[in-house]
């Protein structure tokens, strides 16, 4: 019952602080771990007995025919490359797992989207019953969209998780079995259940967004686009400085002030963005020296980082302050270059140690991890794919980014194996899809991807050896993946088609753009098309009556749709959510799911409104492999240790088949059914 106090950090863990000129300030939160590890520790022992009795109470009503199940998640991990490898004689504990057990398709969602399909794995129900549809939603009663996952009005305000039903291990936790949980994406707000749980995807930065970089440049950048740029101002002599300059000077003096810090000289001056609340954005000043060619040395409140071209640093700390309140983040830094000097800043992430908004249940677990393993990435989309996109990050730079934050998760993992040895382990990575999105376009493979798979391989042989030998292990994907060679704008499409109408003067740059009192379907999302219904939408047009047949159109004229080069077929086939999804929540769905052929997805800038590129046209972009096609394309992958007797699987079927495991009936609310699992080899000649 010790493994309750926060997964044993009273074991003698070994704490990190930074060694410097600002230790002390660090020092005294370092000295608040120990008290944090206590109290834990003693409602530990003093709560273990009635934990205990309430664990034994429950369990004598189930049957249960396991002990421990572990379940790996590999965000993207396509089957056919995993078949394609084991039969050039690699992975082999993927090849073990297939003749011990089962390596099989997992059926996924419509749409095959990381949040709807994991949505659906933790819950076991359709899009209809969990209200996850897209990476973003449609705002009800307005012409625009919002992420879809959490609802937040501001930075110091609650999230809203919007996220329905339940997860399965809350279940599991009703049935006395314990449940530590790894980074699932769609589990952010962390919800209470008797177990352990750090959030996955969906975690923002301290920004409030889903991950912005920052770039220090000495000269404007204007191929940061999914970053921001923070202008670095050269330091001059008094009898020389300008009054901009001067003024400026006297701004850092203040904010330096304010933040109880010491005055910041160097060579070069930043203010460094963080939170905007009430108005107002938080900052901290910076300054830079350069110490010799290749480095320079970065000085961020009371610490100095030495920064090397082409090398990250370890993550550094950075403390927001106002008055009495206070905001802690984590980020790395890399020197890009020295002539003009551009340093770059990844998304400044929540400290676990000392987390602005709730990041694990219970809230010290981030706490305890930290201590443990020290800091780490918490946001939920901690791989910057943006920095290499604006070629801020090279493509080492940014494998050698996610690399690290594999490795470090992966020790989370097998520590949290080996401390739940009876109950259920899951911890779900996410290196296989970014570093697919980013090489996966290439054939033959790129050398990252087929080194990202012998990675999921190796990760796989340390997980099955930290099970129990009669544990039963799932290791699943999301989705699998397709190249993405042309962009389809479907708004585009829809004004071709007379579907959709521009205002006078609008230029179809945006949803504003629009003139909605003669349009009668729009896209939003990655594969939404939304009718311009009747009291749906503010100036909806669309009657009921008018839906099916308008459908109908649609469908027929996607499917006939040709690209402008190949004349190959854009879209292999269109859902109807009426028919396809069931539950309280479809009618907040798109009308029609679109699935896309093999190398075409909707464009970026389609998705969030705009009309005016054409319908179809190269995809010129470091993003170069997707899934956001037809779920028949890109089924996810399920291997298990014990034979899985069915022909088919669904991504839904997991949550009820471990429940089965534990001996917990599934409720009749869930989609997915169980399946059967028989005996290993081993196990039948014992």
């Amino acid at each position: 019952m010790i493994r309750s106090a926060v997964f044993g950090l009273a074991a003698g863990a070994p704490t990190l602080a930074y060694i410097g000129p600002g230790a002390g300030i660090v020092l005294v939160g370092t000295l608040m771990v120990p008290v944090l590890v206590c109290l834990a520790v003693v409602w530990a022992v003093c709560g273990w007995p009635v934990r205990l009795a309430r664990r034994l109470s429950r369990r004598h009503i189930r049957k249960s025919t396991v002990r421990q199940v572990m379940v790996l998640g590999l965000d993207g991990l396509d089957p056919r490359r995993v078949r394609q490898m084991i039969s050039a004689g690699e992975l082999p504990n993927f090849a073990g797992l297939e003749k011990q057990g089962s390596l099989m398709n997992l059926g996924t969602t419509a749409p095959p989207i990381s949040p709807v399909a994991w949505a659906t794995f933790l819950t076991g129900v359709n899009p209809g019953k969990h209200n996850i549809f897209d990476f973003v939603r449609r705002l009800p009663g307005q012409y625009a969209c919002a992420p879809s996952s959490v609802r937040r009005d501001s930075f110091d305000a609650s999230f809203e998780p919007l996220r329905k039903s339940q997860p399965f291990w809350h279940l599991l936790a009703d049935a006395g079995v314990f449940a530590s949980v790894l980074r699932v994406p769609m589990t952010f707000p962390p919800e209470p259940f008797d177990g352990l749980l750090l959030s996955g995807m969906a975690v923002p930065d301290i920004l409030g967004t889903q991950g912005t970089y920052l770039l220090l440049a000495e000269k404007p950048d204007n191929n940061a686009a999914h970053g921001r740029t923070v202008p670095l101002r050269r330091a001059r002599p008094a009898s020389q400085t300008e009054n901009g300059i001067r003024e400026d000077a006297a701004r850092l003096r203040r904010i330096s002030q304010r933040n109880d810090l010491t005055r910041t000289e160097g060579d070069w001056h930043a203010l460094l963005p963080g939170p905007t609340i009430q108005g107002h954005e938080w900052q901290v000043p910076v300054s830079l020296h350069r110490t010799d060619a290749d480095s320079i040395a970065l000085r961020i409140q009371r610490d100095t980082v030495i920064l090397k071209r082409g090398v990250l640093s370890p993550w550094t700390r950075i403390v927001f302050r106002k008055g009495m309140k206070k905001i802690a983040g984590i980020c790395r830094l890399l020197l890009v270059s020295m002539d003009p000097v551009r340093v770059y800043v990844s998304p400044i992430q929540a400290d676990p140690s000392q987390p602005p908004f709730p990041l694990s249940w219970p809230n010290a677990f981030s706490k305890a991890l930290a201590a443990r393993h020290g800091p780490f990435a918490t946001a939920g989309l901690a791989e910057d794919t943006g920095g290499l996109e604006d070629g801020v990050l090279s493509d080492n730079d940014f494998l050698r980014q996610v690399h690290d934050i594999r490795k470090q998760q992966e020790g989370m993992f097998l520590d949290a194996m080996g401390k739940n040895r009876d109950g259920l382990c899951i911890g779900v990575f996410d290196f296989p899809d970014r570093i697919q999105h980013m090489f996966g376009g290439s054939d033959p493979a790129h050398e990252a991807v087929i080194d990202c798979y012998r990675h999921a391989d190796r990760l796989l042989g340390s997980v099955l050896e930290s099970t129990r030998p009669d544990a039963v292990s799932f290791v699943i994907s999301d989705h699998g993946f397709g190249s993405f060679r042309h962009a389809v704008n479907l708004n585009a499409w829809l004004r071709q088609e007379g579907l959709l109408v521009l205002r006078k003067g609008g230029t179809g740059d945006q949803l504003d753009d629009i003139d909605w009192s003669a349009t009668r379907a729009y896209a939003m999302g990655l594969t939404g098309v939304y009718l311009n219904r009747t009291g749906r939408e503010p100036d909806g047009i669309v009657e009921e009556a008018d839906a099916p047949k308008l459908k109908g159109t649609i469908t027929a004229g996607l499917l006939s749709l040709r690209g402008s080069d190949s004349g190959n077929a854009v879209v292999r086939a269109v859902y109807d959510t009426a028919t396809q999804y069931h539950g309280p929540y479809v009618q907040a769905a798109p009308d029609l799911v679109v699935g896309f052929e093999d190398g075409f997805r909707m464009s970026w800038r389609g998705a969030v409104g705009c009309s005016s590129e054409a319908v179809v046209s190269p995809n010129t972009r470091h993003w170069q492999a997707d899934h956001c096609i037809d779920r028949q394309l890109v089924p996810g992958i399920l291997a298990t240790t014990r034979p899985v007797q069915e022909a088919h699987a669904y991504i839904h079927d997991i949550a009820p088949t471990i429940l089965g495991l534990f001996g917990v009936t599934p409720p009749a609310y869930m989609d997915g059914k169980p399946l059967t699992l028989g005996m290993t080899g081993a196990e039948r000649t014992t």
